[in-house]
């Protein structure tokens, strides 16, 4: 049975009290996804492409305008308040801003434990918990007592995660946790996902704008662009042939670790307007940008439909860029 279902599940926002067309924002549209036991699914695309409203519809913190969403089998309700269903279902959701989740005012080792309040426990099986998963997550046992601004991004990040392993949750949805640390950090950061991973049965989305960490943490990629998921890779690592024009461009941005390959590779620009998400594009939604699009494209959506090795893709002219994929990019890089 799987973990978490979406069937096609939009999102709108309305930005006036007319809710013209072009007052409503398309964060989310038909988006339909399946998240397994046991794995980690990766979300990946630039800035305003609808992942965070993603994360927050699978932990139950945004309900969808229209669409379903089914928590091992069971169909969740549009009655409840969003964070009861987050409770309910045992789901963490971990932020960008590590410190802006943190109570400045109180202790590190009360924001930790806060969530153990629920469970009956006293002052002190709380603190020793707390201490515990301190110890986990790679800090030491002193911080407990510590503000969240005597510490640094990383310490805070390390705290954030602590907390949401706290409740002992069966998914937690990672939103940009590693964006924003140095590139040393973010590698410390994301070893130790791996390493908790492997200690707690615990399920991970991980959205991302950097697809080399997303390839580094996921079993699974899903690309999205303007509210729509265009490529789904099922395949683990990243090690399967990109076929949509818009995730091999996202890969040819990152560079490889051998600078002579790097020095003889170029890199793919776009060109074009980008579209908005509150005056979408008629047909492909990445068409405006597209190298290889054609007229079809401006006419027809494409619909995200299985191709080769396990992995869909919405794209009319799927893996006719795959080409450009090669010259730019000569082996996947890991943080």
């Amino acid at each position: 049975m799987s973990l978490v279902e979406l069937d096609r599940v939009s999102v709108h926002f309305s930005r006036g009290q007319r809710r013209t067309r072009s007052d409503t924002v398309h964060a989310l549209d038909d988006v339909t996804l399946t998240i397994n036991p046991g794995e980690v699914l990766g979300i990946v695309g630039e800035s305003g492409c609808g992942k965070t409203t993603l994360g927050r519809v699978i932990v139950g913190l945004e309900r969808p305008t229209s669409g379903e969403v089914v928590v091992r089998g069971v169909k969740r309700s549009r009655n409840q308040r969003p964070g009861a269903n987050a409770r309910n279902d045992g789901f963490q959701m971990v932020y960008q801003d590590a410190a802006g989740s943190l109570n400045p005012w109180k202790r590190i080792g009360w924001s930790i434990g806060e969530p153990l309040q629920n469970e009956g426990l006293g002052k002190t099986e709380r603190r020793r918990r707390v201490t515990e998963l301190l110890d986990q997550v790679g800090l030491p046992g002193q911080m407990i007592d510590r503000y969240p601004g005597e510490l640094s991004g990383g310490q805070q990040q390390r705290a954030a995660i602590a907390r949401a392993l706290a409740s002992k949750p069966r998914l937690i949805v990672l939103d940009e946790a590693v964006s924003s640390l140095d590139m040393s950090t973010q590698a410390q950061v994301l070893n130790l996902l791996k390493d908790l991973a492997d200690q707690h049965p615990v399920n991970y989305v991980f959205i991302s704008h950097d697809i080399a960490a997303v390839d580094f943490m996921s079993d699974r990629v899903a690309v999205m662009y303007l509210g729509k998921i265009v490529e789904l890779q099922n395949s683990a690592k990243g090690t399967a042939p990109l076929l949509h024009p818009y995730s091999i461009t996202l890969r040819s941005a990152v560079p490889v670790p051998d600078p002579v390959v790097e020095r003889g590779r170029s890199r793919i620009v776009l060109t074009g307007p980008v579209a908005s998400a509150s005056d979408l594009p008629s047909g492909c939604r990445f068409h405006t940008r597209c190298p290889i699009a054609q007229p079809v494209c401006s006419e027809e959506e494409p619909v995200l439909t299985e191709h080769q090795l396990d992995t869909s893709v919405a794209c009319h002219f799927a893996g006719e860029f795959e080409h450009l994929y090669r010259r730019s990019s000569n082996s996947k890089t890991q943080p």
